[in-house]
């Protein structure tokens, strides 16, 4: 399909040519004003690229369709995402759809076999210093061996126990207390499939504990969607009196008077304001903000993995590894950093968010401000760093949640 260029010397010139092409790629400039671009299909090349605009691959290479003048009807080639974040040297795109959910870490497991199925024995499984006893009755199956196990370890800890032909699998999908030893006594035999990753430190990141706010705050959370954060505790924030321009925890909008709260007033003036002090400070050079890099931080965890009993390489960092596997369009994909999670969601909702509009333009997966999200950012030895859908803030997340997963991807200008 053409492209037809004009140049006009004012807008009044623009709007009076009747000639100009309303059914393909159209690109108008205006003197002393700007670029319009209309007409159906407008490719652009990445540097002319911006929030919103649609990628797809043409001829083997990535292409830019100008999100207004979008018409799948009109051509063959299949989009892989859009652009969410332009810088003057780079284009940052999101993958057209969310990748479902996964844990940040996978659980400890670890296979036991051996059992004396015939005869039975009592046996004792040891998790660090906690000692959890079962017995095994003459002529148990597995599935009996499973029942002990389960109602011998602690409830509400995560603990679960599958049936295999001969053995049992014991997992833990929990973050708290790092296991450090797990042995059985009786003559069965354990083998460890799977550390505690949920527990421990993936020692192949720099984990930030803290973030900071417009206001100066250093804390563990801030506000990352505008909308949402001012949504949410302007209904359920703090009802304290008396609190500090720099106090931490927001006060709701009936709270944010003269007579409850002077000193937040005489700062902020309006709640708005106040809400917006807040908010993740970006850019920063501190604290988690520093964490820009999720290509890195990706490459990394999704290159750690475990064989599972039947023999099966799984990743030890499944949200990691479920960002990095996604081939759309041919290029390399990742889970957001901090930073590049903020830049996103921060950007969506609203009445004019061009990376939904673009997202539902070709039938993919829009991005809610209400749902959370996580990050390849780690925040300390069981939480990794996630924005958290319910209150619009950036935020620490167990690593053994399920949380939603989206890939993005960037290229240098």
């Amino acid at each position: 399909m053409g492209k037809y260029i004009k140049n006009y010397a004012n807008k009044a010139a623009y709007d009076a040519d009747v000639t100009r092409p309303k059914d393909s790629s159209v690109v108008s400039g205006i003197a002393g004003e700007r670029v319009i671009y209309d007409g159906k299909n407008v490719f652009v090349d990445k540097t002319s690229a911006n929030v919103g605009d649609i990628v797809v691959v043409q001829g083997g290479e990535l292409k830019y369709i100008k999100l207004d003048t979008y018409d799948a009807t009109l051509i063959t080639v299949e989009p892989i995402g859009v652009v969410y974040h332009r810088t003057p040297d780079e284009v940052r795109i999101l993958h057209k759809t969310d990748l479902g959910t996964a844990q940040w870490a996978a659980p400890f497991r670890a296979k036991i076999e051996g059992f004396d199925l015939a005869n039975g024995g009592t046996h004792t499984i040891k998790v660090n210093a906690s000692e959890y006893p079962f017995t095994v009755g003459v002529g148990a199956t597995i599935a009996g061996v499973n029942a002990a196990i389960l109602a011998a370890l602690p409830t509400d800890a995560g603990w679960t126990v599958e049936s295999k032909t001969n053995y049992v699998v014991v997992q833990r999908s929990y973050h708290t207390p790092v296991i450090t030893t797990f042995e059985v006594t009786g003559g069965a035999t354990v083998t460890l499939l799977n550390n505690d990753n949920q527990a421990n430190l993936s020692a192949l990141l720099t984990p930030y504990g803290g973030t900071s706010r417009n206001n100066g705050v250093v804390t563990t959370y801030g506000g990352a969607n505008y909308d949402k954060f001012l949504a949410y505790y302007s209904v359920s924030g703090s009802e304290a009196t008396n609190v500090s321009a720099l106090e931490a925890a927001p006060v709701r909008r009936t709270a944010f008077t003269m007579e409850k709260n002077p000193l937040l007033v005489d700062a902020y003036k309006t709640y708005e304001n106040y809400i917006q002090a807040n908010m993740v400070r970006y850019p920063y050079s501190k604290n988690a903000i520093v964490d820009n890099n999720g290509k890195r931080n990706t490459t990394l965890l999704s290159g750690k993995a475990f064989t599972d009993d039947d023999g099966v390489v799984k990743p030890k960092f499944p949200a990691a590894k479920k960002a990095n596997e996604q081939t759309a369009g041919g290029v390399e994909w990742w889970l957001p950093s901090f930073e590049e999670m903020l830049i996103l969601i921060n950007k969506v909702g609203g009445t004019n968010d061009p990376i939904n509009r673009a997202l539902t333009a070709i039938s993919g997966g829009t991005v809610s401000n209400s749902t959370s999200h996580w990050t390849s950012s780690e925040f300390s030895s069981t939480y990794a760093w996630y924005y958290r859908g319910t209150k619009g803030i950036m935020h620490f997340n167990a690593k053994s949640n399920a949380t939603t997963v989206r890939a993005v991807s960037a290229f240098s200008l």
